[in-house]
Formats: C-alpha cells, sequence, structure tokens
C-alpha cells in the first residue's frame, strides 16, 4: 500500500498492486508461497472491411496487471497479445431475432470458457513459471478485470441494457445519484440464475438478469462488481463530453453557432488544438480531438446559465480527476463531491432531454458513480482504457486480413497463422539479438535491451524527458497532460533509447558484423561531426537512413526584394549582415541581391518573432 504521509492517512493508488482487489486476492489463496498473478483480458468487436462490405472479427486480449501501466499500454513492448478470435454468427436462418440473440449470447460464454479453461485450473492449484530474475514463482492466476465497452459488459454480466453491469439499480431511478446502491456479486447472481430455471427468482427480474449462464462462473475470486473497468474513451471523452455536453445540452442552451464561433475565436495558443470551424461540424472525431475540446470548453459555456455552467463544471473536473495516474483518498473524495454538485444542478438540462426517462436513460452518467469504487479496488482507470486494444486492432486483426485472401471459409485461419509467423519473426530477432550481443556483457543486463526509455520517465511529471520516437500518442493515456505524451507511442513499433542522437538514431546491434563501426562524417554545421565522434568514444553503431538535411525541392536562389516584399522586412539586408557577422565574425557581407535557398532555412527565427529586432537579441 502507497500513502502521502507518514501517518498514513491519505493512502495513494495508482497500479494494480496499490489497490485493494490485489490484497484481497493475496490474503484468500492459502499457499504462503503464493504469488498473485492478476490477468486483464479485453474483447472489442472491429470492422475488417473498410468502405464496403460486413466482415467483422472480435478479437480477445490478454495482459497481466503485474506490469506497470506505461508498459501494457505501449504497443512496441507486446506486453497486450492476441489469444483468440471469437465468432460473429449472422444466424439468418432463425426467423425470431430473441431467439437468434439468445444463441449468440450463449456461443459468446462457451467460447469464452473455453479459451480462459487453462487459466481457470491453473486458478485452483497455481503454476510455476520462471521469473525475469532467473527464480521460480508459484502464480496463481487471476482474473482481475474485462476491458469492454457498455454493450459488452452487459454481455459478460448477463445484464439487460437498461440496468448496470457493475450494481444492481433499478432502471427507473438509474439517472439519480445512490452511492448506497448494492454491487453485483457473484454468488447471488449465480444463485438467482439457478432459481430462475427451477422455480422462478424475484432477484432475476429485479436485477434484470438473462437467462444464460455466464463465462466466469468457474474463476473463484473474481468480483463481478470491480471486474467491468471505467472506460475513459466511450464514458468520458466521446460519451458524457462530447455526445451529451459539446453535442447536445450546451448547444441548445447557447446555440451551436455561438458555441462554434467561441471556439472559431479562440486565441491560438501552443498546446491547444485551434478548431478553425467550430466543432458541431465534426461529423467524425477520435476520443483525443474530444480530450482537446475539453480544454477551453468551459469558457466557451459562458450565458448557458449559472446552474448549467457549474454543472459543466463539476463534471470536467471530475473526468480529468479520473485521467490522473495516481489519485489519493482526498482526491477521491474530491472527485465524489464534483459528481454529487453534477446531480444537484443537472435540472438544468432536464428540459433539453429527447425522452421522458431524462437521465434514467443515459447509462454514461450512470457509470461515473462507480469510478471511485472501481479505484480504490483495481488502480486509476487510466491502466483499464478501451483505447489500448482498439490501437491492437490494426497490427493484431486488420494487417492479417489484410493478408488473407478474404475468403469467408479461412480468412480467420489466415490470420492467426499471419499472427503466429509475426511473433516468431520476434522470438527469433530476439534470440539472433542475444546471440549477437558484445563478449564481456553481463548476461544480467540483458534484461534492459530495449527498455531503456523507461529511465527517461518521470514518475511525478508522468512525462519523457526525452523521446527518440515522436508518435508516441493514443497508447497511453494518462490524460491529464501526462497521458497525452505517454499516448502518442502508440503508433509506433519503435522503442525510445537514451542513447538516441541528433544525426542518427541507435539501433540493436548489427547480427554477424563484428567489424568496428567507421563514423561517417557530414556537413550538418558541424553537429554531426560532433555526434559521430562521440558515437566513436561511445563505440555505438549508428545507423544513418539519411544523414544529410534534405529540403524540398525549390529554386536555388531567392530574390531580396521578394522576401522584403513578402514579409514586410525593410531592414532585412542590414538585419542579415549583422546576425551572419555575429556568427561568423570573418565572414564578408552579402553584395547580391540573391540570396542562397538555404539561408531562409537559417532565417526561419526572422520571419515567426513579432519584430525585426528580436533577431538580434541574444537567445533566452
Amino acid at each position: 500500500r502507497h500513502y502521502t504521509e507518514r501517518n498514513k492517512t491519505n493512502r495513494q493508488y495508482g497500479e494494480a498492486w496499490s489497490a485493494e482487489e490485489w490484497w484481497r486476492i493475496q490474503q484468500k489463496i492459502r499457499d504462503e508461497y503464493a504469488t498473485v498473478g492478476q490477468y486483464v483480458i479485453a474483447t472489442n468487436q472491429t470492422p475488417l472491411t473498410g468502405f464496403c462490405g460486413s466482415k467483422k472479427a472480435h478479437p480477445v486480449y490478454f495482459t497481466i496487471a503485474n506490469l506497470p501501466k506505461r508498459i501494457q499500454r505501449t504497443h512496441s513492448h507486446r506486453a497486450m497479445v492476441l489469444v483468440g478470435y471469437l465468432p460473429i454468427p449472422d444466424l439468418d436462418c432463425e426467423p425470431n431475432d430473441k431467439a437468434a440473440r439468445f444463441m449468440k449470447d450463449k456461443l459468446f460464454n462457451d467460447c469464452m470458457r473455453n479459451l480462459l479453461r487453462p487459466l481457470t485450473e491453473a486458478e485452483q492449484t497455481g503454476i510455476e513459471v520462471v521469473c525475469a530474475d532467473g527464480g521460480v514463482c508459484r502464480i496463481y492466476p487471476t482474473l482481475s478485470a474485462a476491458i469492454a465497452d457498455f454493450p459488452e459488459q452487459c454481455r459478460n454480466a448477463c445484464t439487460r441494457g437498461s440496468g448496470c453491469p457493475v450494481c444492481v439499480v433499478q432502471p427507473n431511478v438509474r439517472g439519480d445519484l445512490d452511492p448506497d446502491v448494492p454491487l453485483c456479486q457473484k454468488v447471488p447472481t449465480l444463485n438467482a440464475i439457478i432459481e430462475h430455471r427451477k422455480e422462478g427468482s424475484p432477484n432475476f427480474e429485479d436485477w434484470g438478469l438473462h437467462d444464460m449462464w455466464p463465462w466466469w462462473n468457474q474463476h473463484t475470486y473474481i468480483d463481478i462488481a470491480t471486474m467491468h473497468t471505467p472506460d475513459l474513451l466511450h464514458q468520458c471523452h466521446k460519451g458524457v463530453f462530447k455526445d451529451h455536453l459539446a453535442k447536445y445540452m450546451i448547444p441548445k442552451l447557447i446555440g451551436a453557432k455561438e458555441l462554434n464561433k467561441r471556439y472559431v475565436l479562440m486565441p491560438r495558443h501552443p498546446g491547444i488544438w485551434h478548431f478553425k470551424r467550430g466543432i458541431s461540424k465534426l461529423l467524425q472525431s477520435t476520443g483525443r480531438e474530444a480530450k482537446e475540446m475539453m480544454k477551453v470548453f468551459l469558457p466557451a459555456t459562458a450565458g448557458a446559465g449559472p446552474k448549467a455552467v457549474q454543472a459543466t463544471h463539476a463534471l470536467l473536473k471530475f473526468m480529468y480527476l479520473a485521467h490522473s495516474s495516481t489519485l489519493t483518498e482526498a482526491e477521491l473524495s474530491k472527485m465524489d463531491e464534483k459528481l454529487a454538485i453534477f446531480h444537484n444542478e443537472k435540472s438544468a438540462f432536464n428540459a433539453l432531454l429527447k425522452t421522458p426517462k431524462g437521465f434514467h436513460n443515459i447509462p454514461k452518467f450512470h457509470s461515473l458513480q462507480h469510478y471511485t469504487h472501481s479505484i480504490r479496488s483495481l488502480g486509476t482507470p487510466n491502466g483499464y482504457n478501451t483505447k489500448a486494444p482498439k490501437r491492437l486492432h490494426i497490427d493484431l486483426t486488420k494487417a492479417g486480413f489484410k493478408a488473407s485472401n478474404k475468403n469467408d471459409d479461412t480468412e480467420i485461419e489466415q490470420m492467426k497463422e499471419y499472427i503466429q509467423r509475426m511473433d516468431a519473426l520476434a522470438l527469433h530477432r530476439a534470440y539472433l539479438d542475444f546471440r549477437s550481443r558484445p563478449e564481456g556483457k553481463d548476461e544480467a543486463e540483458d534484461w534492459r535491451d530495449g527498455w531503456q526509455d523507461f529511465d527517461l520517465f518521470d514518475e511525478q511529471t508522468g512525462l519523457f524527458h526525452k523521446m527518440g520516437a515522436a508518435d508516441l500518442d493514443e497508447l497511453a493515456d494518462p490524460d491529464s497532460g501526462q497521458d497525452v505524451a505517454l499516448d502518442t507511442d502508440s503508433n509506433s513499433d519503435t522503442d525510445s533509447n537514451d542513447g538516441d542522437f541528433e544525426a542518427g538514431c541507435v539501433v540493436k546491434k548489427v547480427v554477424g558484423d563484428e567489424r568496428d563501426a567507421q563514423p561517417r562524417i557530414h556537413d550538418t554545421q558541424s553537429q554531426g561531426l560532433a555526434t559521430d565522434l562521440r558515437a566513436q568514444q561511445q563505440g555505438t553503431k549508428i545507423h544513418y537512413p539519411n544523414p544529410e538535411i534534405v529540403t524540398a525541392n525549390c529554386g536555388r536562389f531567392v530574390a531580396v526584394e521578394y522576401l522584403i516584399k513578402a514579409h514586410m522586412a525593410t531592414n532585412l539586408i542590414n538585419d542579415v549582415s549583422l546576425y551572419l557577422k555575429r556568427l561568423h565574425p570573418n565572414l564578408p557581407p552579402p553584395h547580391s541581391s540573391w540570396i542562397p535557398s538555404c539561408i531562409p532555412g537559417l532565417l526561419l527565427d526572422y520571419f515567426t518573432c513579432h519584430s525585426p529586432s528580436n533577431l538580434l537579441n541574444p537567445p533566452m
């Protein structure tokens, strides 16, 4: 357990092992040598075809909660793997829609039960596993969470969509805040299904259950109330904020045109997206765009009324706290307080809702009241975001489909074979890297190969001080400014290294090349020479895909008159002469009316400064 004070009054939650569920399972296992191995599954249906076609896939992903969240979210570390594809039958032969839906749900539960049966059996006796440090541990694999969107959460819990997969709230009061509503429990739920099949059960009807035997019935230590985790992407970003606040509620109060106008007139600032056409005209937007809208949404709601603004402020504060990588008990109490403020002020939106049920018909608002319970049980929600499995669809599902012949009978088999071959290539590459390590290197240090980027990670700020890959975007989602930096790794398979240089990137050792790398000298203002000499001193092999600076094809010279006229730079010649003289005092002043095309690249700061005199100011 982690605390922020010595008196242990303010507990801190972050990783899974700092939460209550981990400690509860550890106490339930009778083996004194037991090691808890919590694992997480993620299921999400995705289309395989683009503009035409109706082919879909239903992959199941797997990861372990023993790994830090930043490793789980980073796709390049392969911490979340594919374990299987669930069938998606059409059942067009069944005319009864209710019977067809029942057969689909039964097939889903049977497949999930068979898929996880090896882990269910190992959960009883434990399995011996060789750990990274060389020791052997007896692991008890236990299912801690099932990452899914709301419809799939209801399917996992065998509940109706009008209810809740976490608690037993009644549909007619689902939109109200009730912190004392009982949570779902495994044994009472199974007993209610059994009694319903025999003589009927009042709990079966009150809890809104389906007559379906759930796939998690054999999991000993599972807690079905905490198994369904918060979904930051669909519940916060694209749900409560985008689909309700930004798209419907606030535009109804102040007008869609006025809201778009305020976003258009928003002054530009680094780190803030500028929506030059407003936000209501975005037909399709991602969770990243919704997060950028949230940054400036509160001032855009001015004039909507005191209660509406206060309710909006409470929701935004709640969602920003939910995105934190670590949360304390004081911050969780603050989240409950903000949620209570929203429910007290939400009457400002009652007249705007489309259905008479009002907020009772919107499950996303009800799901917010379970966030603090889930954080205390499993850790912060940024480790269970549905954005991570969505990113995996690209490489583990759609890439295999594109490589297949797209035949209905064999495409899944070909996708499976494609993934197996990619895994085999990755294992073989790791083996070759291990065999080609330099002589005299301690084998105990090999576990750090490819993990150097974590040395650059600041636990307090949640940021990497220096990144080798610039496309770390949507995978890690710590979302309070921290997540944006971590998220960016989802679109890249290249790990950042703390040894990366400006003029080249350090790659893994070249197999079969025992010769010393000869540093290459190139003309990038002596920076490349210093880099190569530094690499030579450190004995690092540098890979240069294209070491020279490449510019776009253009004329070799630019007329001075054109620059003066286009940029209103009347004092350009004098300033350029002084600027170049400061860089190289022995350089003669230019006398030609033409400037080489490489000079404007050096004068980029000149055209971006507010005043030409800033060019001569010393650097900050």
